[in-house]
């Protein structure tokens, strides 16, 4: 689609081409089945004045570009989500740190932020010294930009090695 509007600037006129075109995307699993389908409308924008003159203006390469970069925000979009995972301790616990957690998702270190996930479940596990090893199976939602996926550990119980090793410092 071409749309054009001419005004007059002082002596000059100007004339700004709109140009759109729709363009269908499938993304296709490697079997060749679609998994995802949309479309996306690029748009090029150009000026032309009475001075100038250019003709022969070909928009494909600005409607292509256009195109390319809202098809990638798309597939970002659907196959990306940020997932915070918030690490608790027991109430009371003041040698908690937070930080000293190691977070796995898929049996991967992980640290919180954006990442692609191509699983739509995945197994996150929080693992701490002298803690239980927190597990949670989560669903990523698609659409939703970020998930914060709370887990709290709990204390693990002493063993009389444990003790004894208590003993020997002191």
């Amino acid at each position: 689609k071409e749309e054009s509007q001419t005004v007059q600037v002082g002596n000059t006129m100007v004339t700004r081409i709109n140009t759109s075109r729709v363009f269908a995307c499938n993304v296709r699993d490697f079997n060749g089945n679609v998994v995802y389908a949309f479309e996306v409308t690029a748009n090029a924008t150009r000026r032309k004045t009475s001075v100038s003159q250019v003709s022969g203006y070909d928009p494909s390469e600005q409607l292509l570009k256009d195109a390319l970069s809202k098809i990638a925000d798309k597939i970002r979009d659907r196959f990306t989500a940020e997932l915070n995972v918030k690490v608790k301790g027991p109430k009371n616990d003041e040698d908690f740190e937070a930080d000293d957690a190691t977070i796995y998702v898929n049996n991967e270190d992980f640290d919180n932020g954006s990442r692609v996930f191509s699983d739509r479940v995945v197994v996150i596990k929080v693992e701490m010294d002298g803690y239980k090893d927190g597990v949670k199976t989560v669903k990523i939602k698609q659409g939703k930009k970020s998930q914060s996926v709370p887990i709290k550990l709990k204390a693990a119980k002493k063993t009389a090695d444990d003790a004894n090793d208590d003993n020997d410092e002191e």
